[in-house]
């Protein structure tokens, strides 16, 4: 895939940086950015710029750049700079895929030990989900919360693990489910629908539910056989 290296104007989109939470602010407003589409993926990221625009040194951009390549936000090319990354359908579905996989696995382990206790607490993120609005990175974030509970209750700490390694993804997928219509503010009723099924404790329709969720918030010409 040729890369594209036209640069998107941000003027006016990158509010200053506080400088006691330098790094942590530059993530949270360069994943605003890209959420969006302020900036495209495929356009560049130039350090010098968002540092100068923020009116912040180089150091805690160059950091903030870390944490938003681990999220897949953004792709370092050697010798050619830093652009949003371009997330093909196959990436995508492998990805949602895998996590799929591993959640289904997850419900079975985390079964004997669910109660209404955790349903009540999952319908609370699903709450602030609704509290959001339009807010897609707050909504991301509480997304991965919920998701993270259910496989933190399996208990199973390799599984954990090897999931958790995943969730920085989670970023560069809502920019998949953003370019096929998903909005932030159906994001909650996906995960109405997903928690309705757990709470039927049958674990075959659980795995079902999860592969449908990961399919509607992709949209089916992002969701292949892979997953």
């Amino acid at each position: 895939m040729p890369l594209v290296t036209q640069r998107a104007k941000l003027h006016g989109q990158l509010s200053r940086a506080d400088r006691s939470l330098l790094s942590a602010q530059v993530v949270r407003e360069i994943r605003r950015a890209i959420l969006s589409g302020a900036l495209p993926p495929g356009a560049r990221v130039v350090e010098a710029e968002i540092a100068q625009q923020m009116g912040i040194s180089r150091s805690p951009v160059r950091e903030a750049m870390v944490q938003l390549e681990h999220e897949g936000l953004i792709t370092r090319h050697p010798h050619r700079g830093i652009t949003v990354t371009v997330l093909s359908p196959e990436d995508a579905a492998e990805i949602a895929g895998l996590r799929a996989h591993l959640e289904a696995f997850a419900y079975r382990l985390a079964l004997p030990a669910l109660g209404e206790t955790d349903f009540t607490h999952l319908e609370t993120i699903i709450g602030r989900m609704v509290a959001a609005g339009d807010d897609l990175a707050a909504t991301i974030e509480l997304d991965i919360q919920f998701h993270g509970f259910l496989v933190e209750k399996s208990g199973h700490q390799r599984l954990g693990a090897v999931y958790h390694s995943l969730d920085g993804l989670v970023w560069a997928l809502a920019l998949v489910a953003r370019n096929w219509g998903v909005t932030a503010r159906d994001v909650p009723q996906h995960h109405a629908s997903l928690l309705k099924a757990w709470r039927t404790r049958d674990a075959s329709l659980a795995a079902e539910a999860i592969t449908q969720h990961y399919r509607t918030a992709l949209g089916p010409p992002s969701y292949t056989d892979r997953a």
